[in-house]
């Protein structure tokens, strides 16, 4: 599943899961499904669908957030983390990660001079380095700011002229070309940018031909004033795949460091990241996270989007212990609970046999229990549609409806949601101890 970042119409992904859930959505989820959502990059191992920031808080508590988790689950049969990422109310001018912008950027002493040059790139263009080359490890924010400079250009002027690529994209661009017989055409385009960003020139490595045209382009460019920024995960001196032509044009003078953000920092774009999804946060809750996900904070999104699906946390991330319960203590993912342990514990705590729950009666007092163990087995055993089903001797259409009944019940029905709650401390407090 490789779907790249697109406009959610013409993805085949998201198509699909509309499809799969618009008859079983009443009106207001169906519009929101369908106007709410302003991007959707989906790979092998994730999908991330960007939504309206103002219109999340509804997508939380009104359970749609948790029926597309769901489907998305089904789709690929659990393989993809879904990834919500709060979009802005105004239109962006090019294709790129909304959650990308200077506003969205938190600052801090490992990237604020960073930052601040960045931001000049786009306001002040005699006051900075051109070319410019962001260089830092891995999760420092070099491509969020590689591609703030291209949104905030790109605003301000024709977005078709400002080029922003991955030097694996501009790479096949060039092949392309040369397939194509238009070698000259892209030469004289490649000059002709308003603005050239190009994200890990280090995977130029032994690509001679890209190296040379980039290097031509960027000489181009840099002679007429337009901005050209380029990122790195080391000095381009220190990148021994260049070109010594490149490395020359790549200069000190050229270099703007990032280094790793540090522990306080980490817990400040973790709290940003949840208020930006309109719910309460917490700041012991944010350093928890920060623990958990160690040095890289590229799972925050599915994490978070993972939280807020679950019924103890649709109001908010703020409590430790429910947050450790949800993940489960030391695990990215929560479980296995032994299915039988949860079948157990529905049938205890509405004085009924496993056998009631098995059977083909149709009372409300057997068909709730049946759906609220279903809903469970599903968020807690790893067990696919078709394993909860045989179950209980039915479908998995049927499990897959009991599971979506419930998670639509949940926020209007207090009783139902405090049983649910109460019955999910129970397993992963069982979970715990077992240990």
């Amino acid at each position: 599943m490789v779907d790249g970042l697109r406009p959610p119409g013409t993805s085949p992904v998201w198509a699909s899961i509309v499809a799969a859930l618009r008859p079983k959505l009443s009106a207001p989820h169906r519009d929101a499904l369908l106007q709410d959502v302003r991007f959707v990059e989906s790979t092998d191992t994730a999908l991330r669908v960007g939504v309206l920031a103002p219109r999340l808080p509804s997508w939380v508590q009104g359970g749609l957030l948790a029926l597309v988790d769901a489907s998305v689950t089904v789709l690929v049969d659990g393989d993809c983390d879904l990834g919500i990422v709060p979009v802005p109310s105004s239109p962006l001018p090019l294709p790129l990660d909304p959650a990308h912008t200077f506003d969205r950027f938190t600052t801090g002493p490992s990237n604020q001079r960073a930052r601040d040059l960045a931001f000049g790139v786009t306001r002040r263009p005699r006051q900075r380095p051109n070319p410019m080359v962001l260089y830092g490890p891995e999760a420092a924010g070099k491509t969020h700011l590689l591609r703030a400079v291209a949104q905030e250009l790109a605003s301000a002027g024709d977005s078709a002229r400002i080029h922003c690529v991955s030097s694996e994209r501009l790479s096949l661009e060039l092949i392309s070309a040369m397939r194509a017989q238009q070698l000259a055409e892209f030469q004289t385009r490649s000059r002709a940018w308003d603005a050239l960003l190009v994200d890990d020139i280090d995977a130029l490595d032994g690509r001679d031909a890209t190296q040379q045209e980039l290097l031509r382009a960027l000489e181009a460019l840099v002679a007429r004033g337009a901005p050209v920024v380029l990122t790195a995960p080391e000095p381009p001196r220190a990148i021994r795949g260049l070109s010594p032509g490149l490395r020359e044009a790549l200069g000190a003078e050229c270099c703007v460091e990032l280094t790793r953000p540090s522990w306080e920092m980490k817990v400040a774009i973790v709290l940003d990241r949840i208020d930006g999804f309109g719910v309460a946060s917490d700041p012991e809750v944010a350093s928890f996270l920060v623990s958990r996900l160690g040095s890289n904070l590229d799972r925050l999104d599915p994490l978070l989007t993972r939280l807020l699906t679950h019924p103890l946390c649709s109001k908010g991330i703020t409590e430790v212990e429910v947050v450790r319960q949800v993940l489960g203590s030391g695990r990215t993912q929560p479980g296995p609970i032994p299915p039988e342990v949860v079948i157990s514990l529905i049938a205890r705590h509405f004085n009924l046999r496993i056998r009631d729950l098995r059977s083909a009666t149709r009372s409300p007092r057997i068909t709730t229990p049946r759906q609220i163990a279903m809903y469970l087995l599903r968020r807690h055993c790893s067990l696919s549609y078709p394993e909860i089903g045989q179950r209980f001797g039915r479908h998995h259409t049927t499990a897959l409806h009991s599971v979506r009944q419930i998670a639509r019940r949940l926020d209007d029905n207090g009783g139902l949601r405090s049983s649910v709650r109460l019955l999910e401390k129970e397993l992963l407090r069982s979970l715990e101890e077992g240990e």
